[in-house]
């Protein structure tokens, strides 16, 4: 059970997640307290039972209860606060078992805290996507219920195997019913990419030159493209070969970001794509990618790009050091911190064959921890756990 049917991390994990559960021997079905939007279209495509609630929680909170009393299911697994709070006491009347999923590093907010902690116990089980997060959770509810919260850190799928379809919910429109999967585009593997080579055309840097730095998650506060910006002000100071910093995402951040990026010194450099169809396409393109957040729990986007090779720079938050070793699979730094963001970067700019060798170790390390087959055997272990 979902709180957003939108576009964000949890989402997309979630429904990555989903056939390799149904592999594991389980069947699932999806509610969303949301309207129509990428989970119910990805449900739609695949053949996965959706149940939409809408935003109005007494309603939302109604329709869950008849459909707990209707489908008897063995376990409700929640994300999102407002799911997490309906689905608690609505499991708790109807007898059913009950998971909640973190997926951030415990940022709250006040009375979300205090709800959080006075409702901890109607919760059979949490589980947090990383060790960071852990922490920060039972700081929040208290120690006395560490036995009741374990650590499932995210998985993504093999770069060859990341389709469209992961990231691109079909449009919106009188067709969207009738409207198939797009295939995955067959892409070379990371190892064939020479640093500079290949067709950038498609977004928008083709004839440029020089290396390309990219960045992918939503436009919003906490995601630091503001420091990033500031860190490039920064770097054309004394770094003179020629670059482009491509941003994928939207958000209502983009027009004060796309002032900030009007700065002397940065014209032409930084190339704002909005939405991008697909994922893949865009981290082949890459020489470096840069991971400038506040706060995270375990970025998706950060693990696409290491599977994908992607030497990688990332802030010191969340669970980004349990990804991340410094200096073995890519650079981190300090959140804020322009001049030291800006630092790394050109030092990795400069050295083409560390890049080279830091997104190799990190392929591999994506590879050997963070698989979605590890993340579904790891998640149903604790299923059993809580239903037996």
């Amino acid at each position: 059970m979902l709180s957003s049917s939108g576009r964000g991390g949890r989402e997309i994990n979630t429904v990555r997640l989903i056939p390799y559960l149904r592999k594991e021997g389980l069947g699932v079905e999806v509610a969303i307290l949301d309207a129509d939007g990428y989970v119910s279209d990805w449900c739609r495509a695949h053949g996965v039972p959706c149940y939409l609630f809408g935003r109005f929680l007494p309603a939302a909170a109604v329709c869950l209860f008849r459909l707990l009393r209707k489908l008897r299911p063995d376990l409700v697994h929640v994300y999102g606060f407002y799911a997490g709070m309906a689905a608690r006491f609505i499991a708790r009347l109807t007898g059913t078992k009950m998971v909640v999923g973190i997926v951030g590093a415990g940022h709250f907010g006040r009375w979300r805290s205090r709800l959080e902690r006075w409702t901890a116990f109607l919760a059979d089980f949490y589980v947090a996507n990383s060790h960071e997060g852990r922490k920060r959770l039972l700081e929040l509810i208290g120690e006395r219920h560490s036995e009741r919260v374990a650590v499932v850190q995210n998985g993504v799928p093999p770069y060859g195997e990341i389709a469209l379809s992961d990231f691109h919910p079909k449009r919106h429109d009188e067709e969207r019913s009738n409207e198939a999967i797009l295939p995955p585009v067959e892409i070379a593997s990371p190892a064939a990419r020479d640093d500079g080579e290949a067709a950038r055309d498609v977004f928008g840097v083709e004839g440029e030159g020089g290396v390309v730095l990219g960045s992918l998650g939503s436009l919003r506060p906490e995601k630091g493209y503001d420091t990033i910006l500031a860190a490039l002000r920064k770097m054309v100071e004394d770094f003179k070969d020629p670059f482009v910093y491509l941003v994928a995402g939207e958000g209502k951040l983009r027009p004060a970001l796309e002032r900030q990026a009007d700065a002397p010194g940065l014209e032409g450099k930084v190339k704002f794509l909005g939405l991008i169809e697909d994922t893949r396409a865009f981290l082949h393109r890459l020489d470096l990618f840069v991971l400038p957040s506040y706060s995270e729990g375990l970025p998706n986007a950060l693990l696409e790009a290491m599977a994908a090779g992607r030497c990688v720079v990332a802030t010191r938050v969340g669970g980004v050091p349990e990804i991340v070793e410094h200096g073995v699979h890519g650079i981190l730094v300090e959140a804020g911190d322009a001049a030291g963001l800006a630092s790394a970067v050109v030092e990795l700019l400069r050295a083409p064959e560390h890049r080279r060798l830091l997104g190799e170790k990190a392929r591999e390390r994506v590879q050997a921890a963070f698989t979605l087959e590890r993340q579904a055997v790891e998640t149903v272990r604790i299923y059993r756990t809580v239903t037996f």
